[in-house]
């Protein structure tokens, strides 16, 4: 799965992308599937077909969930070599065949059958056929469109990652349902290869307009084995000395901490070979999206305003990661409230150097609002704001 590709593209397929209100730009899919019913299902058609447009060769669109009118056609329109799964029990979902009767022949108006494989069964026994043949073509895109319940989703996921390729897009819709998130959340925190496709896409919100949330697993250069880590042996070394250099044979906890963290050679911030973020060792709210932050600066407005506004009102950030927090509270301050921005003494302390200027630099546009300080250098009873 071309995953750059499919990233570059999709914005440009719709007016207001992102938006409520977003729409495709071309009316090519509703003059080849009239009638689509909402403008929701025409944003979706766009999106699989394009999806399926970014597969590599041999690579497969799987669907599992075929009700909802004209999604698999649409992924396939125009792609001849693409090979598809469609997933769906229609024997107990569709006793009377009207819906397996109607997706057959579009398919065949289309002249898609021999691209399609249907598979009138349950998810179950679809990932134990898949586990018995062993095709070796691997999935490129899974969609998701069925029922929308903890178990099924994450079922699902689980069942369907031993089959995909090496980097393939998810697609999972209703994810606005509280089950829907709960899976796609459990499922993100479980598997760390996986993550939301956008940076500032919260994977349980989805993408306005769509309704839906695409996700990536791919490999991850980010995930090391930490026996491996290129400075633990050396790090090891060092820590095994301050312990026998210590008269009772031991160190604190913090002691411990502060080596393995913040050792200006070997401390695993310091080393630079840290990666934060959806695709890093870990990602933490503010590098998934800016609501966190809003959300943060809407509650330090209300206590600037109850305190009447001190000249200045101090926000001290302990640990700012790469700078996002402070760059989401500030961008939005900066907005909503210029009188609070100005009178801002924005400072962060940071242990890490290598953190710092990267926090500099990346915090660059604020600079006259914000400062880099250690303990020592703030006075006692100097402050009035928040410390977080």
């Amino acid at each position: 799965m071309n995953l750059e590709k499919f990233i570059e593209q999709l914005p440009h397929l719709y007016q207001d992308w992102g938006n409520l209100k977003m729409r495709p730009k071309s009316e090519g899919f509703q003059e080849i599937f009239a009638p689509i019913e909402t403008e929701f299902n025409t944003n979706l058609l766009e999106l699989l077909n394009l999806s399926v447009d970014c597969l590599n060769s041999e690579e497969i669109f799987c669907q599992i969930g075929c009700f909802r009118p004209h999604t698999l056609a649409a992924a396939l329109w125009n792609h001849p070599e693409t090979m598809a799964y469609g997933v769906e029990n229609f024997s107990k979902f569709d006793p009377m065949g009207d819906k397996l009767a109607a997706l057959t022949e579009e398919i065949s108006q289309l002249n898609l059958d021999p691209q399609v494989l249907l598979c009138d069964q349950s998810l179950e026994a679809f990932y134990q056929d898949l586990q018995y043949l062993q095709p070796q073509e691997k999935i490129g895109i899974y969609y998701y469109d069925a029922i929308p319940d903890y178990r099924s989703v994450l079922l699902g996921l689980l069942g369907i990652k031993n089959f995909l390729s090496e980097s393939a897009l998810l697609i999972i819709t209703n994810s606005k349902e509280d089950s829907v998130q709960q899976a796609l959340t459990d499922f993100l925190l479980t598997h760390r290869e996986a993550f939301p496709l956008l940076h500032w896409q919260v994977s349980n919100h989805g993408i306005l307009g769509l309704k839906l949330s695409p996700m990536v697993i791919k490999p991850n250069p980010s995930l090391k084995n930490m026996s491996n880590f290129p400075y633990s042996e050396p790090l090891r070394e060092i820590i095994s000395e301050q312990i026998s250099l210590s008269p009772q044979q031991r160190i604190t906890f913090a002691q411990y901490m502060d080596l393995a963290l913040y050792h200006p050679q070997y401390g695993y911030y310091s080393s630079g070979q840290v990666a934060i973020g959806a695709e890093g060792d870990f990602f933490t709210s503010s590098s998934l999206g800016a609501d966190f932050g809003q959300l943060w600066a809407e509650q330090f407005l209300e206590i600037a305003e109850i305190l009447g506004f001190p000249q200045p009102f101090y926000l001290v950030e302990v640990g700012a990661g790469l700078g996002y927090f402070a760059n989401d509270v500030l961008n939005y301050l900066q907005e909503k409230s210029p009188t609070l921005y100005n009178s801002l003494a924005y400072i962060v302390i940071e242990n890490c150097q290598v953190l710092a200027e990267k926090q500099k630099s990346f915090l660059e546009n604020h600079h006259h609002v914000i400062a880099w300080k250690t303990w020592p250098e703030i006075e006692d009873n100097s402050l009035t704001g928040c410390i977080f």
